[in-house]
């Protein structure tokens, strides 16, 4: 993706991710004023800081991604994408279900 983005412009990337996995986001950005940052939104928000040279790995869920980029900035990244193994899945969803929920599966009145 490349961006010129005058002030209080933004561009948006809206996308949507048929399994989870990690996104590679790698480029160069420009500017004159403050740092731009990088939203990456997939149902909560997350700011990315960019410097001129860049490059993430962030891990993905399945679903929704929405990337944004407010101006001025000059901005060109690419983005990848990576399949997880099937025993990450297994153990990403064994990690979400104990942040969910936790415990043992006991239930007490």
């Amino acid at each position: 993706m490349r961006a010129v983005l005058e002030p209080g412009a933004e561009a948006r990337l809206e996308l949507f991710l048929e399994e989870a996995g990690v996104l590679g986001l790698e480029g160069r950005a420009a500017w004159l004023e403050d740092p731009p940052f990088l939203t990456l939104d997939q149902g909560e928000a997350g700011v990315l800081d960019l410097a001129p040279v860049f490059r993430y790995a962030l891990l993905v869920k399945r679903g929704p991604l929405t990337l944004g980029l407010r101006g001025p900035v000059v901005a060109a990244f690419t983005l990848a994408f990576h399949r997880l193994a099937a025993k990450e899945v297994e153990e990403e969803g064994e990690e979400e279900g104990e942040e969910e929920g936790g415990g043992d599966g006991d239930v007490h009145p």
